[in-house]
């Protein structure tokens, strides 16, 4: 036997192991089935509706699912900002979701989350309560009220704009406002979650002034109780103007 006639064999053979092992991949390719559907990443959505968005049906071959076209159809849920789909020879499809996170609630015919790049979200049965600052004194166009759209409105970027500088500057200060009062263009007043107080925070310069009222309360509104505590504005540079109430009057200061 020549050894062109041996490479010949020797090839023909490994061509022949190729096809066979294609085959059984491709065999065991439509064994494997899909089994299971894991979740991750969801804070808001409950997981029932993120496994129906998906559309996957169970007992069919998983290799043979268009991945794109899951993910597509997770992304057509205005809470779902990213959505990655893999596979796994177990029988398990695993999604990952990254949610667009509400920071604020605006009333327009009906309650609206909005996250922080101003996208609005349908308020949804969920499992988890979002207790949430109300954006109010703005105006906004009926017609381009709609899930999933950006709101460009000037005034409300504006107050995404202060909800997003409150938490990084101090958390608690984000969960003890209640209200954003953009009142129509004049100066912007937030209301306290705790017995409603009034601050009235003017335009511009919003980190310099909500790091002063962060420093205001935790040093004195803290100790002394909100309840006591008629009024703040913090529209003056470097200070506060402080009212409290009848009881209170003798402490009166500006801070």
């Amino acid at each position: 036997m020549t050894l062109k006639t041996t490479y010949l064999i020797f090839f023909v053979l490994i061509t022949i192991m190729f096809l066979l092992l294609c085959g059984f991949a491709n065999q065991w390719k439509q064994i494997i089935v899909v089994e299971k559907v894991e979740v991750q990443g969801i804070y808001i959505l409950p997981e029932r509706d993120v496994v129906k968005l998906a559309a996957v049906r169970f007992g069919n071959p998983i290799f043979e699912i268009n991945l794109d076209s899951i993910r597509t159809g997770l992304l057509r849920n205005e809470y779902v900002e990213e959505a990655n789909i893999s596979r796994s020879f177990s029988g398990t499809l695993h999604i990952a979701i990254r949610e667009r996170k509400p920071i604020g609630s605006l009333m327009f015919n009906k309650m609206w989350y909005v996250d922080d790049n101003g996208t609005l979200l349908s308020k949804i049965p969920a499992s988890v309560v979002l207790d949430l600052p109300i954006i109010s004194g703005v105006k906004l166009e009926p017609e381009k009220i709609k899930g999933g759209t950006v709101i460009s409105n000037t005034d409300v970027q504006t107050a995404i704009s202060i909800l997003s500088e409150v938490m990084k500057i101090d958390d608690d200060l984000y969960f003890l406002i209640s209200e954003i009062d953009l009142n129509y263009g004049k100066d912007i007043i937030i209301h306290s979650a705790d017995y409603g107080v009034p601050i009235n925070l003017g335009r511009g310069n919003y980190s310099h002034k909500l790091k002063l009222l962060s420093a205001f309360w935790q040093k004195y509104v803290v100790t002394r109780g909100s309840q006591n505590l008629e009024s703040v504005d913090v529209r003056f540079k470097n200070q506060l103007v402080v009212k409290w109430k009848e009881e209170h009057k003798a402490k009166d200061r500006t801070i």
